[in-house]
């Protein structure tokens, strides 16, 4: 429905109120101009009176620019009803017509239905400069007409591939990266930490440092989205960096990255500051560390007894601020609250088993967080794997899920949690997470099983790719769909993008690697070269609605969609 449509009413047909009355104005001199034959004398005065009489009743408005101006007489409840149902191309159509239409249009209801049709959320900040459109001024909107346009914007570059660029080249071939959508960490062994930041959609090199513990090797880095700050974990030792504001733009010194950031807007200026050190040890006497005070009590840590180092960590942040640390020998959760710097509780993994399998030696295999549970899947035996589930509350045992096969991996969301097993053959079993009843015993997945590549849990359905196809199955239906690709090379990766989206990754015959986007809904292409080919196997660091950040080799390419 257009805007024409909405005014092709009959006005002689219906008893007209006040609003209506004045509403007629709308279409007086319109029609004064279509009549094709020649008014008598006596139609002329009577038209006359009638133009008058409502001309009269009008209200005086001098910033009206048209005769056909006066939407803005209408109650506000009347214009936000008509122009909730026009598309949002016949809304900026209107506030095109003057500035009062102009101001109409720009109503936070009508653009808030638009963003929620959408499942849009409201941006946190919206007034960085637009890259790829430079020429749209975005301040002079609306919040939620500024969020629907953005939105929009974002969503036509991902369909189109269009996307600008940065690269950053690191200083060693092995070097280890970890991104969010602000910060890229590098790090190398027992070698400084290197931080570049992300400002206004350029990536410059920001801060760089030494871990607390010189001469000792890095085991990982986590960076926690929401918080802008990170953990280093380092010879069994736990250690939160987080950013900081150190002084005011006033008292900047005169460093080479203040002349890098010259231009960008008074920013303050932030450094990622270490706010606590802790031990993995639940007996922290065994390890003693020191501090000294050093010029203006800036604080340097050593180490004083030698700490013992844990080889294999998976380290995870909830929704929250608690972190999550699982030494996979010794078979121990720890669970950290970020803000207070204590440890919340420590689960013994290997006790829990050996109430249930009192002579088994149990082999903690990975763990994962949905927003109120914890899912940890344990071997047994050869043929015995558990998936314990624990409240993230209460950290008590909330279940236990035996299977008589081979876990090779498990996925899990808020509502469903589905195993991939072996068995001769692969296949799926798939529970829900509320009941914990089993939905599906064994759904098996036909073909070539060497060929079959990852998992997605996405919603009620899971994705995976085997061969030059993609292969759906819908939990709620229990039906499997198979859709054909775009043959240019073998499948090695999919990927979720947003906007019902995805990507599927090739390897090329001339050993390149391209990325393929995908529609979720038609599961047909959209862009068959989508961003850019590379000549060494890519890793994806990270993906969000505006930006990908891709390691290859010694560089990482930093792209964006704003």
């Amino acid at each position: 429905m257009n805007a024409s449509n909405i005014f092709n009413i009959d006005f002689n047909e219906i008893t007209k109120t006040k609003h209506e009355l004045i509403s007629d104005i709308l279409g007086l001199d319109n029609i004064t101009q279509k009549i094709h034959y020649t008014p008598s004398e006596d139609f002329r005065v009577r038209l006359n009176d009638k133009h008058k009489q409502l001309s009269e009743a009008a209200p005086p408005d001098k910033e009206i620019y048209t005769s056909d101006a006066t939407l803005q007489w209408l109650p506000t409840e009347m214009v936000e009803a008509i122009l909730k149902y026009l598309t949002p191309m016949d809304i900026m159509s209107c506030a095109a017509v003057c500035q009062k239409w102009h101001e109409m249009s720009d109503n936070a209801t009508i653009w808030r239905q638009h963003c929620r049709k959408n499942q849009w959320k409201l941006f946190s900040h919206l007034c960085e400069p637009c890259l790829l459109n430079s020429d749209l001024d975005m301040s002079q909107f609306s919040l939620w007409k500024q969020c629907f346009l953005t939105y929009s914007r974002i969503r036509n570059n991902w369909m189109e591939g269009n996307s600008w660029q940065r690269i950053v080249r690191l200083d060693s071939n092995y070097t280890n990266v970890v991104a969010n959508s602000s910060i890229i960490i590098t790090w190398f062994f027992i070698q400084n930490i290197k931080i570049y930041k992300v400002v206004n959609h350029t990536v410059i090199e920001w801060q760089s440092f030494q871990p607390v513990l010189k001469r000792r090797p890095i085991e990982s880095i986590i960076i926690n989205e929401k918080r802008n700050a990170f953990i280093v974990i380092q010879y069994g030792l736990l250690q939160f960096y987080e950013e900081t504001i150190v002084n005011s733009p006033s008292k900047r010194n005169n460093t080479n990255r203040d002349n890098e950031l010259e231009g960008r807007g008074d920013e303050m200026k932030t450094e990622f500051v270490l706010k606590f050190c802790k031990s993995f040890d639940v007996d922290e006497h065994n390890i003693e560390l020191c501090n000294r005070k050093i010029n203006n009590g800036f604080q340097e840590w050593y180490e004083r007894n030698v700490i013992r180092c844990n080889v294999n960590l998976n380290v995870k942040f909830n929704h929250g601020n608690l972190l999550y640390v699982c030494e996979l020998e010794r078979k121990i959760l720890y669970v950290w609250n970020i803000n207070t710097a204590e440890r919340k509780t420590v689960i013994n993994l290997g006790q829990t088993v050996h109430k249930f399998y009192s002579k088994s030696n149990p082999t903690v295999l990975n763990f994962k967080l949905n927003k109120s549970k914890i899912f940890i899947s344990i071997q047994i035996s050869n043929t015995i794997y558990l998936i314990l589930v624990f409240c993230q509350k209460t950290f008590k045992l909330m279940e236990q899920i035996k299977v008589n096969n081979s876990v090779h991996d498990f996925h899990v969301n808020n509502d469903y949690l589905v195993l991939d097993m072996m068995d001769n053959i692969r296949f799926l079993q798939i529970w829900e997470t509320h009941s914990f009843t089993i939905l599906n015993k064994k759904c098996k997945i036909i073909g070539d099983n060497e060929n079959l590549g990852n998992i997605l849990l996405v919603d009620n359905e899971v994705m995976f790719h085997r061969d030059n196809s993609v292969i759906i199955y819908d939990i709620k239906r229990k039906q499997c769909s198979t859709y054909p690709t775009y043959k240019i090379g073998t499948i090695t990766n999919i990927i979720l993008a947003p906007y019902n989206l995805f990507i599927l990754e090739y390897h090329m015959s001339d050993g390149k690697f391209v990325y393929c986007l995908y529609d979720r809904v038609t599961y047909r292409w959209i862009v068959k070269k989508f961003i850019m080919s590379f000549k060494r196997k890519p890793q994806i660091l990270f993906l969000n609605l505006n930006s990908i950040i891709i390691k290859e080799f010694n560089l990482v390419h930093y792209f964006t969609f704003w």
